[in-house]
């Protein structure tokens, strides 16, 4: 567009990719997907909004699913019928499609940063988000009835071209409707031309109240909700120093978390950055394989999608149980007779040590136990609820699957990498965040 940008807010779905939009004039912010604290004010757990959390993600990835139906998805085969048996996870994709655009290193020298900030409830991290002109749906010429955000003008961009095609999610927690649009989109000065976006119109309620316009997906083309993500696009450039975008989120700070694209910042994390492959170019996935409960080693054998838009932990409930039985005193909360979902309580006085490993490396990453505490349970104050819970979820081939949110990421500095690996595959890298 030929206007100074100006930003809207925004929010981050790092799985949900997807097309984004450009502004024409205000503040975009990023956001986690949360809504309302995990904790009530008084300490005790808020199962009312863990329940909605744990909908949405069950929504979300049914919602991929459908949309990736038939499509195909790169497939990067890790593991052998061996590796099964030792309790590595197993992705049976064998189909291939269009290599990722761009050159392996990056092929430029850009690079750029967006400061976030944490929207903080009753002491837990719901939302972070930041400055952006980037999105996946974001309210067109009209604030689509969220008063509390402002909404994007295509009559202030000269470079916008909107359309008459349909776009439309349904969410667990929540719908957008409008129209598909293009226009020049630009991330903490790195632009994409002619980038696809949803133009939204109507959006529910769910999303009022928040200083968020809309969300914004950093997931691969094969799970795009319409046209190829940002990233992908700003890959294809070659103006990037390198093909990657990374994550530091704090920890009940209102300012400090960072979302760096083309460059790994150092300022963020210590010792040393391990990656592990991913295992399908659609969710950033990769594969979970143990998971050390007070020094001893439980085999989780499963997938594992890395997603900053989710807040707790999910694996399938018998891994999730078998996590649990390794913790002493813990035993499953009553269940909702509607809920699909299933969370354990242990002794508040105790500091479960749960740690994830993945494939490829030793390394044990940790989950902190303030994040892995959710407050106590309002049948048993000597008892909290934990962020690590059971819910059966299957990936694009209904294998299943888990889903790893902030309740780990918090702790760990995380790099996204296009061409992580030695023969230039994408994959997720791990170091020790900076607190």
């Amino acid at each position: 567009m030929h206007i100074a940008p100006t930003l809207l807010p925004v929010g981050l779905l790092l799985l949900g990719a997807g097309a984004s939009a450009a502004d024409a004039g205000k503040p975009i912010q990023l956001q986690g997907r949360a809504r309302g604290s995990v904790k009530r004010a008084d300490g005790t757990f808020n199962k009312e909004r863990y329940l909605k959390e744990a909908a949405h993600v069950q929504r979300k990835f049914g919602l991929i699913k459908k949309l990736v139906s038939h499509t195909t998805v790169i497939h990067h085969n890790t593991t052998t019928p061996a590796d099964a048996a030792k309790g590595v996870a197993v992705l049976m994709v064998t189909t291939t499609t269009t290599p990722l655009p761009g050159p392996t290193p990056g092929g430029g020298h850009a690079s750029g940063s967006i400061p976030l900030t944490d929207i903080i409830q009753d002491g837990a991290d719901i939302e972070y988000y930041g400055p952006l002109e980037i999105d996946l749906w974001l309210p067109t010429d009209t604030d689509a009835g969220n008063t509390a955000a402002p909404f994007f003008s295509s009559k202030k961009s000269s470079t916008y071209k909107g359309s008459k095609v349909p776009f439309s999610i349904q969410y667990g927690t929540g719908d957008v409707s409008g129209t598909q649009a293009y226009d020049v989109v630009s991330v903490a000065g790195l632009p994409v031309q002619n980038q696809a976006f949803g133009a939204i119109v109507t959006e529910s309620s769910d999303f009022f109240g928040f200083p968020i316009s809309g969300l914004m997906g950093l997931g691969f083309k094969s799970i795009a909700t319409v046209g190829t993500p940002f990233m992908e696009n700003l890959i294809a450039t070659g103006t990037l120093a390198q093909n990657l975008f990374t994550f530091y989120l704090t920890r009940g700070l209102k300012d400090g978390s960072v979302l760096t694209i083309g460059s790994i910042p150092n300022n963020h994390y210590t010792g040393p950055l391990t990656y592990t492959k991913v295992i399908s170019e659609s969710y950033w996935e990769v594969a979970w394989t143990k998971t050390d409960v007070n020094g001893k080693q439980v085999s989780t054998p499963v997938n594992a999608a890395i997603d900053t838009g989710t807040t707790l932990v999910y694996l399938p409930t018998t891994l999730a149980a078998a996590i649990w039985a390794a913790v002493p005193g813990a035993k499953k909360d009553v269940a909702d007779s509607d809920s699909t979902t299933t969370f354990w309580m242990y002794p508040c006085s105790s500091k479960p040590q749960i740690s994830m490993m993945f494939d490829g490396s030793d390394n044990k990453y940790i989950i902190d136990p303030y994040d892995l505490n959710m407050g106590t349970s309002g049948a048993d104050p000597t008892l909290c609820v934990g962020a690590v819970a059971g819910q059966d979820v299957t990936d694009l081939n209904n294998q299943p699957f888990s889903i790893v949110g902030d309740t780990l990421l918090k702790s760990w500095f995380t790099v996204y990498n296009y061409n992580g690996t030695a023969d230039g595959a994408p994959a997720v890298g791990f170091a020790k965040a900076k607190l």
